[in-house]
Parts: structure tokens; sequence; C-alpha cells
């Protein structure tokens, strides 16, 4: 399929120019599985929709500094290590959410506080909450800068304002 200067400059004023790169692809796989109209803008309508949630959740995650490698599929169910399965999978629900309640992430040096930490962020990312992950020594150490340079009110409103805050609390 051609794509015309007209068709590329209407996808962009509709703000649908992320359609461009796939167009081609799924016109030739309408033509081949002999489907609709509304079959096919159906078909590219749900990839635009399946691009602007990768996008936001790329963005959400981004903003969150979290380390990407650290997810709940990669968690180690496994390990040596004794956790509560129970409270853990808790957790891994996001239930605690909702129910505005905090955590607190508790142990010795290596035993996956930090993975848990940062899994529990990437899921509600995916989810769609705004989340801070930040280390609890590096959360203080940025506090007391920002007191000492008069730039408190900035530092406090990003972590208020974050929805599922974690590192030290929730």
């Amino acid at each position: 399929m051609g794509i015309t200067n007209e068709l590329k400059q209407t996808l962009k004023r509709l703000r649908l120019s992320g359609l461009l790169a796939t167009l081609p692809d799924r016109a030739a796989y309408a033509k081949g599985t002999k489907l609709s109209y509304a079959e096919f803008l159906e078909l590219l309508l749900n990839d635009e929709i399946q691009r602007r949630q990768d996008t936001t959740v790329a963005r959400r995650l981004k903003s969150a500094s979290v380390d990407l490698d650290q997810t709940f599929e990669r968690f180690d169910w496994e390990a040596s290590i004794t956790v509560d399965r129970d409270k853990l999978k808790d957790l891994f629900s996001l239930e605690f959410i909702g129910r505005n309640e905090n955590i607190l992430i508790c142990g010795p040096v290596g035993v996956g506080k930090t993975f848990i930490a940062n899994a529990i962020a990437h899921s509600a990312c995916r989810r769609g909450y705004k989340v801070l992950m930040l280390r609890a020594s590096t959360m203080f150490k940025r506090l007391l800068q920002s007191r000492a340079d008069k730039s408190g009110t900035a530092h406090h409103r990003r972590l208020r304002t974050s929805e599922a805050y974690r590192g030290t609390s929730r």
C-alpha cells in the first residue's frame, strides 16, 4: 500500500502518525485475509491504542527510576531466601495501594528487598500508577540537600504526588 502525503498529513493532524509504521503491513494483512473496512479500521485503531499504552508505560517507568530488569516475571520463587510467600503475593497484587496502606521492606543485605521494590514499582507503572522508586538512603540525602539549598518544596511535592510512592514507605 502506498502512503500518500495527504494521508500522512491527515494522520498527523489527527495525532495518529504512529499508525504510519505499521500501516503497509496491516493493509497487506487485511487484503490477504479479506477483512472488511470496519475490521481493518478496528485493527488499526487497536494498534494505536496499544502503541499509546506502551508509550505511557515506558514514560512512567523512566520517570519512576525503575530497574527494567527487575519484574515479577523474573522473580526467583525457588531462591534459598526465606520469605512469606502469601504476603509477597499480596504485594504483587498491588491491593495495598487501593487500601491506602504503606509497606516497608526490611531485611539483611542481599535478600532481594530492592528487587521486590522494583518489581512492585514496575507492576504499578504497568497498571497506570505514578511511581517513584528510591532507596531510603537516596531519599534522605535528597531531602537533606533540598533543606540546605531551600528547594525542599519541589522535592516534597514530587514525593507527595506519586500515587504509589515506595522505597521507604508504601
